[in-house]
């Protein structure tokens, strides 16, 4: 089984003139061979930018995996904030066909004032799960006409932060483009689960596994020394988490699925990526 070893944030840039030959090769000298972008300049893109951006991407084989949905408020009921989230992945959409991109890989929002992933009693709401399965309603017809997938981005803080709820949520929405990425730190939340790492998988697997869209994050956890139970994100190999429960589930993901590397900072970027292939390799990922 094949996957493409991909990245998001580290070395990529936030807008689209930064998308260059030199960035290209500097990505495949590390092995990259797909992306995770997130990319601000829409109306550059959409004029014409997102071609420049693709061409240069293809001529070094590496593929657009994932692009942005922008941060949609996909969960509060407002009809005024519904409006501004659809039109956010509406417009995501358009960027994400125009990249040749495989996806748009998206949050939900949240009810916290200031973080689209922060806390709120309300993110868990029934409300807040009819409002999402409507708004999801709308748009996936959209990404299957532009031949993409819209893909959640989970996180246990969320209105999405169970493999149980995630579940009903996509069957709910009842659409065949409607995807779930692979990324489970986002959903331990407990020392039970970062101390049984295979076991927390296993029941995200049973639950969603279905529907699991061709991609996957890589990252790591460990409980932090603190008086109140903090769970800190780390590089690969720095944490709990079992790789082989971890590349079990990504071999059912199909081949040419991506494999994305998040959140490095430049000073971890070649020894987090050289953990990750030792890892698919000894695991029967073909990285290659």
């Amino acid at each position: 089984m094949a996957m493409r070893l991909g990245i998001a944030n580290g070395p990529l840039p936030l807008a689209s003139d930064g998308v260059t030959p030199a960035l290209a090769d500097q990505l495949t000298a590390l092995g990259i061979r797909s992306v995770a972008f997130h990319l601000g300049d829409t109306d550059v893109l959409l004029a014409g930018g997102a071609a420049r951006v693709r061409g240069i991407l293809a001529d070094h084989d590496i593929v657009v995996a994932q692009s942005t949905g922008y941060a949609p408020d996909l969960v509060d009921p407002a009809p005024a904030t519904r409006q501004e989230a659809l039109a956010k992945v509406r417009r995501g959409l358009a960027v994400a066909e125009a990249l040749g991109a495989v996806m748009v890989n998206t949050g939900v929002g949240s009810h916290h004032p200031t973080s689209a992933y922060g806390p709120h009693p309300e993110n868990h709401s029934a409300r807040s799960i009819d409002t999402l399965i409507g708004n999801l309603r709308e748009l996936c017809p959209e990404a299957q006409d532009r031949g993409l997938l819209l893909s959640l981005e989970p996180h246990l803080l969320t209105t999405i932060g169970d493999p149980a709820t995630i579940g009903d949520i996509v069957e709910g929405v009842g659409h065949p483009a409607l995807r779930v990425n692979f990324d489970p730190v986002n959903l331990l939340g407990t020392l039970a689960d970062v101390y049984d790492t295979p076991a927390a998988l296993g029941r995200i697997h049973a639950r969603i596994g279905r529907y699991l869209g061709p991609s996957a994050h890589v990252k790591d956890i460990r409980p932090a020394a603190a008086f109140v139970l903090h769970l800190d994100e780390v590089p690969p190999g720095d944490g709990c988490m079992d790789w082989d429960a971890y590349f079990g589930v990504c071999a059912t993901l199909g081949d040419g699925a991506a494999l994305i590397v998040e959140h490095l900072d430049g000073v971890t970027t070649e020894r987090a990526l050289g953990f990750v292939r030792e890892q698919a390799r000894r695991c029967g990922i073909d990285l290659a």
